[in-house]
């Protein structure tokens, strides 16, 4: 008896669902002592529960993983990776597993590779794409290591010379700097004719002059035109394409036409000076391998799906099209963060109806955070609907595992310094605490005294060497540390949830979620309860607090403390 998946059926779909499902219960039998010392040799303390055991013999053309923060997904890809190898007789060559970082691949190479002694291929998108780009181009093309030298060069070369160009550059950089209410702003206001006399007015080459040399805003410009040709790219959109995007408001149509500009002599000066971009590795290795052979993976593992990409969509489409592999993927719809750098939670959720056939698992067990953590934090996150529900389960407890601790307008560093010494008292100097912050500034609200002190991404605590970092809550996704403090819980533009309005051309390249008011932020906020092994410390304004934290100081197992 074997497993038959979808494509390779020969029989109907009702007995081909019977025939695995006794597979599954005699290969469960089978194979359980295999399973459960499978990590015996590396650490006794992992053991793969049932729902791990079944996505590791399940042999669909296409699995989806829907991971739980914390709940073991590094430890079920290792483990597919070692049944396929031990026990199905894949060759290491013929599988492939690819995530999004180095990080990530790193941690995937030490447990697959190091480990247990494999040789398989684990990569980023970017790597992978880079390898077939090289093998058909001669010479390769060098990856660019700043993509605003380009836009620079534009306006500053290009744009400087053209009189109309000009006078269109200092339209956008007027539109754009409207959100940090430059002086510039009252022109804009003015009734229409005085607004003309005004623009014509500074449209001259001293104006220009100006623009350029005022670094600070001058780069939070090429900042704006470098994420919005990443986006455009991410979607593989050509000059024309860019030009036809729906916009609400007639100054973006402007805009597009203007940054469509810039797109096509961006990619022309790749092509002339032989570089390329990361977004362009991807659009340009999936064109390649429509046209030549690949490496024949039989098996595709790809870690943290739910920051998958149109491009990124596209080019393991164009693989499997080509070699026919079986495909895994593995993520967490409810950790979804990075929209802004092209990622696009619809592709995870519709997964499966975009998919022939695809058997979905969900694995629940954390062993990161206790069960009355995962249940507030749980309850949070699926007040959106369209996240794709579940419910953890956890061994550990803790009857408060988050305090929201209030404090004055003034006193922010001392009820720092009070939520340290309260971890500190509770666990001992040796656990580690994580700081984080909605925005890297956020760090800059605390002041440095007799007991503390900020040095980089440390905070020192002189009363004792216990180790305390800071980081965003972006950059912490996927860590985890023995007690967290959450430093920015107000309400406010800069706040959490972050309330800073996308303009017109993000939101048509960002479609906005509608299913809840501040559904990324939501899920941001998810991630941040969830690094903690422990608790978490909430700092938050008395009279300033914020729509999440009013949330969930309703909820059971929440407790509220004043700064004293």
């Amino acid at each position: 008896m074997k497993y038959i998946s979808y494509q390779e059926s020969t029989i109907t779909e009702t007995k081909r669902i019977e025939n695995n499902k006794k597979y599954i219960k005699q290969q469960l039998i089978k194979e359980k002592e295999y399973l459960d010392t499978m990590f015996d040799k590396i650490d006794k303390n992992i053991k793969l529960d049932e729902d791990q055991k079944r996505i590791i013999l399940t042999d669909e053309d296409n699995i989806m993983v829907i991971a739980g923060a914390g709940a073991g997904k590094t430890t079920t890809i290792t483990a597919k990776v070692n049944y396929l190898i031990d026990k199905q007789k894949i060759k290491d060559k013929e599988i492939i597993v690819i995530s999004f970082t180095n990080k990530a691949v790193n941690e995937l190479k030490e447990r697959i590779n190091k480990e247990f002694n494999h040789n398989v291929k684990v990569t980023t998108f970017h790597k992978l794409a880079y390898e077939i780009i090289k093998k058909s181009s001669t010479p390769p093309p060098k990856i660019i290591k700043d993509e605003k030298i380009i836009l620079k060069k534009y306006i500053e070369e290009t744009i400087k010379n053209n009189p109309n160009k000009i006078k269109e550059f200092i339209k956008i950089y007027y539109i754009y700097f409207r959100k940090w209410k430059l002086p510039i702003y009252k022109i804009i206001t003015l009734p229409l004719i005085n607004k003309i006399k005004e623009i014509n007015r500074l449209i001259n080459i001293k104006e220009y002059n100006k623009i350029i040399n005022n670094n600070k805003n001058y780069d939070k410009l090429l900042e704006y035109f470098k994420q919005i040709i990443n986006l455009l790219k991410s979607k593989n959109l050509t000059p024309i394409e860019i030009k036809k995007l729906k916009t609400n408001k007639k100054k973006s149509k402007h805009f597009l036409k203007f940054i469509s500009e810039i797109y096509e002599y961006y990619n022309q000066e790749l092509e002339r000076t032989n570089q390329i971009d990361f977004n362009e590795m991807i659009n340009r290795a999936s064109k390649i391998i429509q046209e030549k052979n690949i490496q024949n993976y039989k098996y595709i593992i790809v870690d943290e799906f739910q920051d998958i990409s149109e491009s990124r969509m596209n080019l393991i489409k164009k693989i499997t099209q080509k070699i026919k592999n079986k495909t895994m993927v593995v993520g967490d719809d409810w950790q979804c963060i990075y929209s802004f750098a092209s990622s696009n939670i619809t592709l995870f959720t519709n997964y499966q109806k975009n998919e022939k056939y695809c058997e979905i698992f969900k694995i629940t067990k954390t062993y990161r955070n206790s069960q009355e953590l995962i249940d507030i934090a749980g309850k949070f996150i699926q007040k959106n609907p369209s996240q794709i529900k579940k419910r953890l389960i956890s061994n550990k407890t803790k009857e408060f595992p988050i305090t929201i601790l209030e404090y004055k307008n003034n006193e922010i560093t001392s009820s720092l310094i009070n939520a340290i010494e309260c971890i500190i008292r509770k666990y001992g100097e040796e656990k580690n605490i994580l700081v984080l912050g909605r925005y890297k500034f956020d760090i800059d609200n605390i002041r440095n005294n007799d007991i503390l002190k900020k040095n980089k991404n440390r905070i020192i605590y002189k009363k004792c060497k216990t180790s305390i970092d800071f980081m965003t809550v972006h950059a912490a996704k996927g860590l985890g540390y023995d007690n967290v403090i959450l430093i920015n819980s107000k309400n406010d533009i800069l706040g959490f949830p972050s309330k800073k309005k996308q303009d017109d051309i993000l939101k048509t390249l960002i479609p906005e979620e509608n299913t809840i008011k501040y559904a990324e932020e939501r899920r941001l906020f998810y991630v941040a309860l969830t690094r903690t092994k422990n608790e978490i410390i909430i700092l938050t304004p008395k009279k300033n607090e914020s729509n999440f934290i009013k949330e969930i100081k309703k909820y059971k197992n929440v407790k509220t403390k004043r700064n004293i």
